[in-house]
């Protein structure tokens, strides 16, 4: 680990990044299992959403920290990817009717391989 921040702060930081993806999955998830569209919003707007905006300082901070480029084809992939997520969140919970196994798949699938990217960081 790099001296920039202590190994105690980068440990907290992992730990606030791990509950922030727990959190971005719940309000995926949120955003396609219960049947009326303004819970569905709820968990897009107030857990997804703040939960992607802080994996991603979060994310920024540790590469800072540990001196990895963040034009890391591993980072820019995920960011891609959450992007893509996020926006089929947003997209399938704007208006009723848009929720579907194929638009859960599309928000699922990218923050799984988002996930598998931050663990073996090819």
């Amino acid at each position: 680990m790099d001296p920039s921040l202590p190994a105690w702060a980068q440990q907290w930081l992992e730990i606030a990044k791990l509950l922030g993806v727990a959190t971005l999955f719940a309000g995926t998830l949120g955003a396609f299992v219960p049947e009326p569209l303004s819970d569905r919003q709820r968990a897009a707007y107030w857990l997804a959403g703040p939960a992607f905006g802080a994996t991603w300082i979060v994310g920024f901070v540790l590469a800072w920290a540990r001196s990895i480029s963040t034009l890391s084809w591993w980072i820019v992939a995920s960011m891609a990817l959450s992007i893509v997520s996020i926006n089929v969140v947003l997209f399938a919970t704007a208006k009723d009717g848009r929720r579907s196994g194929t638009t859960a798949l599309l928000a699922i699938a990218p923050l799984v391989l988002c996930v598998i990217l931050m663990v073996l960081r090819p």
